[in-house]
């Protein structure tokens, strides 16, 4: 019986959707890239967060997904941070889960070369073949936003400042599939095999600069009798203003380094 691979293909395509692991990050281009005279407020404000997240150089982002699966249910936390000016990623990943031991990683990229710790370990792979720049965690978002139909849903308050909600709507399901199978596909994973039974979003864009401060989303998934559920909340952070990432000496020591591509443990970074 397949019930473990299933549930695995199930959550890996559920956290391309949602925008927390890499893949890719450029949305194909629609008429929703540029609002028509007659745009709702709700579509124009749409495309001025989409304007915005394609130009930004620098952002922090906190991102927690709470998954469950007929057999499992887990919690992945994500403190990440993107400097495109300097081509530095960081990413630190927690993983619990029900009946296992939780896991803790890290992950820097500088330039075209990613250094990863797992296991008490550093490893290191060169990636200058892939579009990993493209592929930003604020590129997940920004694709999510504009592969969905929008709405106004209110006000509210995101980290002290007051946002305006929109709605997220998947207005074709089968189509939203192909879109995750074609994510899936980039990061060499197969095709989710499945169907998506459900899916809610909404995102929190601040009026007065257009940057995306949060977003949150529900989607579920059967395939093959086994369905699993996801919630996950991405909340970014120092949008266009300093960061810091700084490659650890233990990472880049030569008595450290182990190519990646034997663990595969750098699949997340492939490109279009």
């Amino acid at each position: 019986m397949r019930q473990r691979p299933i549930a695995v293909a199930l959550v890996g395509a559920l956290l391309l959707v949602a925008g927390c692991i890499g893949g890719g990050g450029t949305a194909t281009p629609t008429d929703r890239d540029t609002p028509t005279p007659d745009a709702s407020p709700a579509e124009q404000l749409r495309y001025q967060a989409v304007t915005e997240m394609e130009g930004f150089e620098t952002a922090e982002y906190e991102l927690t997904t709470e998954v469950s699966t007929d057999q499992r249910a887990a919690t992945i936390s994500i403190d990440g941070v993107v400097d495109r000016t300097a081509r530095k990623q960081y990413m630190n990943v927690t993983v619990e889960g029900s009946g296992a031991a939780s896991t803790d990683s890290e992950t820097y990229v500088d330039g075209t070369t990613i250094y990863q710790r797992t296991m008490g370990g550093w490893r290191t792979q060169d990636i200058s073949d892939r579009h990993v720049w493209n592929n930003t965690q604020v590129g997940q978002s920004r694709a999510m936003l504009q592969a969905v139909s929008v709405s106004r849903a209110g006000n509210a308050t995101v980290d002290g400042t007051r946002v305006r909600v929109l709605e997220l709507e998947a207005e074709d399901m089968d189509a939203f599939r192909e879109a995750v199978d074609r994510r899936l596909s980039r990061t060499g994973q197969s095709s989710t095999d499945g169907e998506i039974t459900s899916f809610s979003a909404k995102a929190y864009v601040d009026p007065d600069t257009g940057y995306l401060l949060r977003m949150e989303t529900d989607m579920s998934m059967r395939a093959d009798g086994s369905t699993a559920q996801m919630s996950t909340t991405v909340t970014y952070s120092n949008i266009n203003k300093p960061v810091s990432i700084e490659i650890p000496e233990a990472a880049t020591g030569d008595d450290q380094q182990a190519d990646l591509s034997r663990t595969g443990a750098v699949s997340d970074y492939r490109g279009d």
